[in-house]
């Protein structure tokens, strides 16, 4: 999707989404509920059953299939300013450490394509909190720095921090063959019946 001088991805990164992981929890709570519907099971092992299903309900992975991996590699990308938009976390955040699978599942490779096609931006969502990161990697895509946005919740009565929303400001500079770009984030919260600004990410250059 492109918008004046803008692109976006849009990457899917539901769990199942016909690319399944390994999980023998989960292998292992599917056979138990089998069994039950079979009548393998004379008397169900419920407090086994409901351990299973706490389990399997905190992991919560993302996984971008290979196959929207492989379309965004081969795509032409033309416009200076590439934002990458999917709903689970590319990178750990300090507030999700509990929830140990509640990023991508393949999120190194996810990365290494995004820098690779000189994204600068990632947009994000899931763990209902504002945060701001970056990352390079020394010595792979002559450094390219990716911008990573976390945006808050605009209505959750579960996390502490004020409920809010990311606003992005794109600014076009220079005249000619000289043109340059500027990205702006900032986190924007409410606090009582104001919006207020609470963290700020830039401004920079694509990829610096």
């Amino acid at each position: 999707m492109r918008i004046s001088g803008v692109e976006f991805a849009l990457l899917e990164s539901a769990e199942f989404g016909g690319q399944e992981e390994k999980d023998p929890v989960r292998d292992e709570l599917l056979a138990h509920i089998g069994r039950l519907r079979e009548g393998a099971m004379a008397k169900p092992d419920a407090e086994r059953a409901a351990a299973l299903r706490d389990h399997v309900a905190r992991i919560d992975p993302g996984l971008v299939h290979n196959a929207d991996l492989q379309r965004l590699r081969r795509a032409q990308w033309h416009a200076p300013i590439r934002i990458a938009v999917l709903h689970h976390p590319v990178s750990p955040l300090p507030s999700t450490e509990l929830a140990r699978f509640g990023g991508l599942i393949n999120a190194g490779e996810v990365k290494d394509a995004l820098a690779h096609k000189a994204f600068c931006l990632v947009l994000h969502g899931h763990s209902h909190t504002g945060w701001f990161g970056k990352e390079q990697w020394p010595e792979r895509h002559e450094d390219w720095t990716i911008r990573i946005a976390a945006a808050p919740s605009l209505s959750n009565r579960e996390v502490q921090e004020h409920n809010g929303y990311n606003e992005i400001e794109i600014a076009r500079d220079g005249a000619g063959g000289n043109v340059g770009y500027q990205i702006h984030v900032r986190r924007m919260v409410i606090e009582g019946a104001t919006w207020t600004r609470r963290a700020s990410m830039g401004p920079f250059a694509p990829g610096k």
